[in-house]
């Protein structure tokens, strides 16, 4: 109950090491139940406490799963996919940070998204898998064209995949942007080239 998982709280300041145990299991029972009546405000302020407190214990796995948990049920909350992906970061699990980064790019736009997708990008060439960043790269650059940052890391998943037709259209899309007119003869003369 609230009243209880209070009162073992306030036991915990007095007291870390003797209710510790008694607080995360008081904590991961209110967040059940809070989650069995739908309670999504409850369920989170539990949530995120349960996920504080096996941090401040050095519980990093049961801490992750905690999250991982919590994001199973609220796969669009902002701040829980951040601090998935800063904990994902830290132990290298490159799988957990793409999905995290895909999940952003999913529920952002502007500048929020094209830094979810560079570092799904990011998170892809580290788990040794840069061509699964193509799909989403491809998806926020047709939404954000004039966005340089996307087309040089599709530019890079383009020549490393041998995909030369959709570098070529890169950079004529890029010509057609270019400043001047000698910029843009090198880079049509280039696009050509890879036809």
């Amino acid at each position: 109950s609230n009243e209880a998982v209070q009162d073992l709280e306030a036991a915990y300041e007095l007291d870390s090491e003797g209710t510790v145990e008694e607080l995360i299991l008081a904590l991961g029972e209110g967040r059940d139940a809070a989650l069995s009546v739908s309670d999504r405000e409850r369920f989170r302020a539990l949530s995120f406490r349960l996920i504080e407190l096996l941090n401040e214990c050095e519980r990093g796995d049961e801490s992750r799963e905690a999250l991982a948990h919590y994001l199973s049920i609220e796969p669009s909350d902002e701040e829980a996919l951040r601090r998935l992906i800063e904990v994902d970061t830290a132990i290298e699990n490159w799988a957990g940070v793409a999905w995290a980064c895909a999940r952003l790019v999913e529920i952002s736009e502007g500048e929020a998204q094209v830094e979810a997708v560079l570092a799904l990008a990011d998170a892809s060439e580290a788990a040794g898998t840069p061509a699964d960043a193509r799909g989403p790269l491809e998806s926020v650059l047709a939404s954000q064209p004039s966005e340089p940052r996307l087309r040089e890391r599709l530019k890079e998943i383009y020549k490393a995949s041998g995909a030369y037709l959709e570098l070529a259209e890169i950079e004529l899309a890029e010509a057609a942007l270019a400043p001047d007119d000698e910029t843009r003869f090198e880079l049509y003369r280039h696009a050509g080239e890879l036809f």
